[in-house]
């Protein structure tokens, strides 16, 4: 037992510290109620303290009393924050909104931690204890229930301990972590009760009260246990009228002081809270008796759904809604491995193994090998009765859900772990009738660790290394808020363009080769916000400043434009440039040359400005060009940032491919088209041409760059001719947009400008639309873009009577989950 907790804690610890923080499932919430409750020292006790806590601000508040001290310890607004995607519209960019991340990652999230991403690892840590709790439980269930088969019990914790959902649980910030622990000893509790062969002491109905009281000031659906707990009652009630060796006289005491122990324990424990929210939050005026009560438990899905269920409306918004089978399958998959809000899962090999592994325990049951009578105990149905009841009413929790709401997050199979000893407890018994769990050495037991190791352990520990499956899917963008005198910068400079940014430094290395990418880091300090995006040139130039080699796109590859920066950032930008490939007659010098262009506001795709805001050639370092690989066969070499690309690739949105060809004489430099329409990629135009480097044989390279824009079509580009790059594809798949001709309209401040505006029709063409009170208006605004926009704006909708009073409003964000910061110029939303 202890080698499995040694593992366990060394896999949670491990995923704590590498997953990327946020990206579980509500972790972002969670943190904000916990940086409420150490701000103000208590949970939230008004309707606006709800609100300031954020989405979760009406849970249950233990977990956070008990964890918010590392965020009051570090201090809940010490710097660096966590930077909320939700929170700043401008955030959405760096993705152009199609990312998965609810964070954008940076280098603050780095060792050595300060600020928030501490605080949020060091909460993350105190999850690791609750998932010990949930683990002994259940090998302390399994103990009692197989006395004489040890092997039951330690393969049920094995079960838990290497279940990748259920590690990963234990290694982030979920309220769940703390549940989970309380609901096993619950269960545990309970079965010693009904193991014993006398009446439970007021002590132990207690702790049973206690155990319940706190699960439900843990998570509010521990309301579904009072079935559970009525049963556990009845069956004392009638174990007592059994046993013999009591006087009748007794049992109406016994009963009555069990009973007034459990009760007084579930109030001291939970009851003052709940008449509390009951008393504070409670709608019953608004919305009726059952939806209203539900309503002092902040959770609107739950309200909402009752709501529509008691009047006979529609539970379920319609675009969200899964079927049942999708639905099945998401629960299924999440029950063994998920991240990102549902948005990670694991390859389906992973899947299929783990079903295989389920399949063989379950086939312990269906051949006879396990049964009810071999869970042992003085009462065994009633026990039996209790595995299949905990079981049964989380099975009633998620269909529940499902109903209420069909969407991705009922489907989510860590609702289930709350039966989590009972699930392990009946997967022990049927693998311990195969013989497993007894791992002596020897040709017999040798099957027994193969497929151990195959079906769970191999694909648990492969899902529980974060560069696998996850980390892959959360870049990091080199961006930090320390200041570049805090940064081991070779080169300091302070070159301002802009309103408020400027060039702080760079690393160059003093030698390079050609047919090679130079590397080189430029810092960039942003003092405020900017207004516009820039296009950055780098080039390696010679003597008479005529270039060699060059790298021209967007700040950080496109990863992080202008309009993304936030005042205070430092972005460290490595640029590769791609050397031609040439035989040099001789080592020759260089010197690196920046050029920073504004780009048209009014253009979607990248047009920069003649003239530089900044422009400069760097006297140190000089860059020492020799012989490394000469000229290529093909007529042309593609680039992406380090990479000479071949074979297909997947273009991220911004990105800027160089090509540099080879073509001999006059001939045409290749180009790159869409395989399907023959249409070409527009290159950037007005900076490329001739790179002048003396290579040996006459030959004279081209430099031409392509910038993935939100203007081209999705698919696949090919070289062509196709000899170009024999076998290169470059995939680019953007989001969706509609553009249209810029007409002349009315627009607010040459930004955007409303195109249409559609409510729905009336019943009669010649009657005004009606509509019953407290009813909503949907209003569809048809918005074109006639620029780039660098801040987020809100639109304010105002139904006005005649004499131009406000009737109702609505104040919402522009574009909503699609902010107006991405809009292209000529996009139509």
């Amino acid at each position: 037992m202890l080698f499995i907790l040694t593992l366990f804690t060394a896999l949670a610890l491990y995923n704590a510290v590498l997953l990327p923080i946020g990206e579980a499932a509500d972790e972002t919430d969670h943190y904000q109620y916990l940086r409420f409750v150490a701000r103000t020292g208590h949970p939230p006790l008004t309707a606006a303290e709800r609100v300031e806590a954020g989405f979760k601000g009406g849970l249950a508040p233990l977990y956070y009393w008990l964890t918010a001290w590392p965020v009051a310890l570090v201090g809940e607004q010490t710097p660096p924050d966590i930077r909320r995607v939700d929170a700043r519209p401008e955030r959405h960019i760096p993705t152009d909104g199609l990312g998965i991340n609810h964070v954008l990652h940076t280098l603050d999230e780095q060792w050595p931690w300060r600020g928030q991403p501490l605080a949020w690892r060091l909460v993350r840590l105190l999850s690791v204890p609750m998932g010990w709790i949930t683990i002994l439980a259940a090998y302390a269930l399994a103990r009692r229930l197989a006395p004489d088969r040890p092997r039951v019990a330690w393969l049920a914790a094995a079960f838990i301990a290497f279940l990748p959902r259920f590690v990963i649980s234990s290694a982030v910030i979920n309220d769940d972590n703390l549940v989970f622990a309380l609901t096993a000893l619950l269960l545990l509790v309970e079965v010693i009760i009904l193991q014993s062969q006398r009446p439970p002491t007021a002590r132990m109905m207690a702790l049973l009260g206690a155990l319940f009281g706190l699960s439900l000031v843990t998570k509010y659906f521990s309301l579904i246990l009072i079935p559970e707990i009525i049963f556990v009652q009845l069956s004392i009630l009638n174990s007592q009228f059994s046993i013999g060796a009591l006087a009748h006289w007794r049992i109406g005491s016994l009963k009555i002081e069990s009973l007034a122990a459990f009760f007084a324990a579930l109030m001291l424990t939970a009851g003052g809270w709940f008449i509390f929210i009951l008393v504070r939050f409670n709608r019953v005026a608004e919305l009726g008796l059952i939806p209203g009560l539900a309503a002092s438990l902040g959770e609107p899905q739950i309200t909402e759904g009752l709501v529509g269920l008691l009047s006979g409306q529609p539970v379920r918004p319609p675009a969200a809604v899964y079927g049942l089978g999708e639905w099945l399958g998401l629960l299924y998959r999440s029950f063994w491995f998920e991240y990102g809000w549902m948005q990670v899962f694991a390859p389906a090999w992973v899947y299929w193994l783990f079903s295989a592994f389920l399949l063989f325990a379950l086939a312990g049951w269906v051949a006879g090998r396990g049964s009810a009578g071999q869970i042992q105990g003085s009462a065994p149905t009633t026990v039996w009765v209790l595995l299949l009841l905990r079981l049964g009413l989380f099975v009633v929790v998620v269909l529940g859900r499902y109903t209420l709401s069909a969407t991705i997050d009922t489907g989510q199979g860590r609702h289930l772990y709350p039966a989590l000893p009972v699930i392990a407890l009946f997967v022990a018994l049927g693998l311990e009738r195969w013989g497993w769990g007894d791992w002596r050495l020897g040709i017999g037991r040798l099957g027994d660790w193969v497929l151990a190791v195959a079906l769970y352990l191999l694909p648990a520990i492969y899902v529980l290394i974060p560069a696998n499956i996850i980390l892959p899917r959360y870049p990091v963008l080199p961006v930090t808020t320390r200041s570049p005198e805090e940064l081991p910068v070779s080169h300091p400079l302070s070159l301002p363009f802009g309103d408020s940014l400027r060039l702080a430094g760079l690393d160059a290395p003093e030698n390079g080769a050609t047919g090679e990418a130079l590397p080189v880091t430029l810092y960039w300090q942003a003092e405020d916000e900017a207004g516009q995006d820039y296009l950055v040139s780098l080039c390696l130039v010679d003597p008479q400043e005529r270039p060699a080699a060059c790298w021209r796109g967007h700040f950080a590859g496109g990863r992080y434009p202008a309009r993304a920066w936030e005042a205070g950032d430092t972005l460290l930008d490595t640029v590769f440039i791609p050397i031609p490939a040439c035989d040099l007659p001789a080592a020759a010098t260089y010197r690196l040359r920046l050029e920073v262009r504004p780009l048209a506001a009014v253009s979607a795709d990248p047009l920069p400005e003649a003239k530089p805001v900044l422009a400069h050639t760097f006297d140190r370092p000089q860059v020492r060009l020799t012989t490394g690989r000469p000229a290529p066969d093909g007529q042309a070499e593609f680039w992406l940032g380090p990479r000479r690309l071949s074979g297909p690739v997947d273009l991220p949105f911004a990105a800027a491919v160089s090509q540099i060809s080879y073509a001999a004489g006059s001939a045409p430099a290749p180009a790159l088209r869409h395989a399907a329409s023959g249409r070409p990629w527009p290159p950037l135009t007005g900076l490329d041409g001739p790179l002048h480097l003396p290579c040996t044989g006459g030959a004279s390279p081209q430099l031409t760059t392509y910038i993935a824009a939100p203007t081209l079509p999705g698919g696949e580009y090919r070289p062509d001719p196709d000899t170009a790059r024999p076998g290169l594809s470059l995939t680019y798949t953007p989001r969706v947009r509609v553009f249209a001709a810029i007409t002349p309209t009315l627009t607010f401040a040459d930004t955007l400008a409303p195109l249409h505006i559609q409510l729905p029709p009336p019943d009669s063409p010649s009657q005004p639309l009606v509509l019953p009170a407290a009813s909503p208006l949907p209003v569809t605004i048809r918005w074109q873009a006639r620029r780039w926009m660098a801040d987020p704006l809100v639109v304010s909708l105002k139904l006005l009577d005649k004499d131009y009073q406000v009737g109702a409003e609505r104040v919402v964000t522009l574009g909503d989950r699609y902010p107006n910061v991405l809009w292209a110029p000529g996009e139509v939303v």
